[in-house]
């Protein structure tokens, strides 16, 4: 990872851009390590706006997530609740 004007000077092949990025802790969950979706959804829309994007463009979406059978389902659906609205179906969302 690399600035983008470093990477062109560089002639690298670009795969992609980071535009933006936010980090949260909400630590209000059933216990401070529990994700909260409402925090989660929150996040990623606050993210996109700071970015000056909405999150209908991503095309693939990684997520760190607790790797806990609580947590991952909390942090899946607050993600699929935003990013399949305006999901182009001709580019499914990876």
């Amino acid at each position: 990872m690399k600035h983008l004007d470093k990477a062109a000077a560089d002639r690298d092949h670009v795969f992609s851009v980071n535009t933006g990025s936010l980090i949260n802790f909400n630590g209000k969950g059933a216990s401070p390590i529990t994700p909260e979706g409402a925090m989660q959804v929150e996040t990623i829309i606050d993210a996109y706006s700071k970015a000056k994007r909405v999150p209908g463009e991503a095309f693939y979406v990684k997520l760190q997530t607790t790797g806990t059978s609580v947590g991952d389902p909390i942090e899946a659906n607050a993600a699929e609740s935003i990013f399949l609205k305006g999901c182009n179906s001709k580019r499914p969302l990876r």
